[in-house]
């Protein structure tokens, strides 16, 4: 289930990162976005920030982790929690 909260998260994180991201992966995170499915958006987002190496703010690292434990899916939660700390 989206909430307002989610996309609310995926926005911010993405404004903040989109700079840093490469054309393909910006456009993999905005056609998420247009669909409305926000957490495959902060996935790839948390993935590319990863792989540039970008370090979040503690503002927003401290949202995304405590939207992590809102995610319903157990799996779900588990991978977000995983690149979120590889990410960190």
């Amino acid at each position: 289930m989206t909430t307002y909260l989610d996309s609310n998260l995926a926005w911010e994180l993405v404004e903040y990162c989109r700079s840093s991201m490469r054309a393909p992966e910006r456009n993999r995170v905005f056609v998420a976005l247009g669909a409305g499915d926000y957490h495959s958006a902060i996935l790839n987002t948390i993935t590319a920030a990863d792989r540039h190496q970008l370090n979040v703010p503690d503002g927003l690292k401290t949202r995304l982790s405590a939207w992590i434990d809102t995610v319903p899916n157990a799996a779900h939660r588990g991978r977000f929690a995983e690149f979120f700390s590889n990410a960190t």
